[in-house]
């Protein structure tokens, strides 16, 4: 009766294993990073859809929209308004100092004055443009306001991935009682 392996058949085995070993590895470190692709881009996405959300609400619940005081046609944007109750709100483009693998980085993103300052956009993400402009009628009467917005990830890496910068370009209507200032 035979018992284990012979020295042949070990060394099948290890030049199998050789052989197939690197291809096993390359395959899980690719799934590894599709699956960060991913997740990086749910959450470009999810940010990008909170932020517009938001934007939508405060600017079609505004009273009025003061353009003698907001910053328009620039990637450095504020918008400052009143809301129903008269009270003033502003929507800027601001820095932030954040932490991200163990590296301190000064990143763009977008806050709400609502009587406190909060941030719109999270932390993990850049905001390297926010530009509002006015959308006027022939009469030149204020009908909405078009955004530009550029979200791109934080990475150690120095090479960003460009399919993971997201680019939006929307409008937003004020309402008829909407005034500007």
């Amino acid at each position: 009766m035979k018992q284990g392996f012979t020295l042949i058949e070990l060394v099948l085995y290890m030049a199998l294993l050789v052989i197939l070993l690197p291809s096993i590895i390359l395959m899980l470190l690719q799934v590894s990073k599709n699956q960060q692709h991913v997740y990086t881009r749910a959450q470009i996405e999810n940010t990008a859809a909170v932020l517009f959300s938001e934007l939508n609400y405060e600017i079609t619940h505004a009273s009025k929209i003061l353009t003698s005081t907001s910053i328009f046609d620039s990637d450095q944007g504020v918008l400052v308004f009143r809301d129903s109750d008269d009270q003033l709100r502003r929507i800027e483009y601001s820095t932030d100092t954040v932490e991200f693998s163990e590296t301190t980085y000064n990143i763009g993103r977008v806050s709400l004055f609502d009587g406190l300052d909060r941030w719109i956009t999270s932390e993990n993400l850049a905001i390297t443009s926010f530009k509002i402009e006015p959308a006027r009628d022939d009469d030149s009467n204020l009908t909405g306001l078009n955004l530009w917005i550029v979200i791109a990830p934080l990475s150690t890496d120095t090479e960003i991935d460009q399919s993971n910068i997201l680019r939006l370009r929307t409008s937003i209507e004020v309402q008829p009682h909407t005034i500007e200032e």
